[in-house]
């Protein structure tokens, strides 16, 4: 895994050319002339990272925010009430909450708890009002991470998209076995009364 994260690494010092790198706390700053990229490093696999653009001028002091993304929240029970518990589901939870010093793209890996070439649906969670947004409504699983852009920190999740959830082999079924049993019904009944 962790050859994988330097391999990361190597293809964005090949894309980019890197003029600072810093690293604390397993988070990896790496800059580039556009762009400053944060990376984290966990068990020796890529885990998530921000990417900021140099060109909406943010000064240095406005990444001084906590960038850890947790998978649990306290606010589980209250998103598995507003979304159904039994969609599947995957929670980014920020440890820092409010603005950003501008617009960050998050890469982060769903692990196997989707499939490359799923599509979900991005929702933001509104502790206060308790309360869920769609954000986005096309995000494609690649290699094993997503990708979505925000400018404000708060608690996100991502499911299947509405339309991947329907499981039209098992509704078939059930659907035939109903129109069966009406059929014999139907027949037995005509039979009957003509006796």
């Amino acid at each position: 895994m962790r050859k994988i994260f330097f391999i990361f690494l190597f293809i964005i010092v090949i894309i980019f050319p890197i003029n600072k790198v810093f690293s604390y706390d397993e988070i990896i700053k790496t800059e580039t002339d556009d762009k400053i990229i944060f990376v984290k490093d966990k068990d020796g696999g890529f885990s998530y990272s921000w990417t900021f653009d140099k060109k909406d001028d943010i000064k240095e002091d406005s990444f001084s925010f906590n960038k850890e993304i947790n998978i649990k929240t306290k606010d589980l029970y209250d998103i598995d009430n507003l979304i159904g518990n039994e969609r599947k589901k995957m929670l980014f939870s920020f440890e820092y909450h409010g603005d950003l010093p501008s617009k960050s793209t998050i890469k982060a890996s769903v692990g196997n708890n989707f499939k490359d070439g799923s599509i979900l649906s991005l929702y933001s969670y509104d502790e206060e009002n308790r309360k869920i947004e769609k954000i986005d409504d096309n995000i494609k699983v690649i290699n094993g991470s997503i990708t979505f852009d925000i400018d404000y920190c708060t608690d996100y999740f991502v499911v299947l998209h509405s339309k991947e959830n329907v499981n039209y082999g098992k509704n078939n079924g059930i659907l035939i076995i109903g129109m069966i049993i009406v059929i014999v019904g139907f027949i037995g009944y005509i039979m009957f009364s003509n006796k």
